[in-house]
């Protein structure tokens, strides 16, 4: 009771098929025993359209997640899961 998450994103045509796209995003825990829970992220890249139903897109992710919250052990050591990330990819709609 008292979490939520409040969530700003916006989508903008910058030229014909291809749309800039802008997201932030904050996450509350009530809890003060979960204060390492709570994180502010972000999102900023473009989608383009290729025509069919298909679209490309890339973008940039990254939090201010804890260590403390976000933090899991793996083979290359310790990663913390809201670490910023690069993503291309392509769908389809149908």
């Amino acid at each position: 009771e008292g979490s939520y998450y409040l969530d700003l994103s916006a989508n903008y045509p910058i030229a014909e098929g291809l749309t800039l796209n802008a997201h932030v995003g904050y996450q509350k825990y009530a809890n003060s025993a979960n204060k390492n829970f709570t994180y502010t992220d972000y999102k900023l890249g473009l989608t383009k359209d290729l025509g069919n139903g298909w679209s490309a897109m890339a973008y940039y992710s990254d939090t201010n997640a804890k260590d403390a919250g976000y933090l899991i052990s793996g083979v290359n050591g310790n990663k913390n899961l809201g670490d910023g990330q690069f993503v291309v990819g392509v769908s389809r709609s149908f």
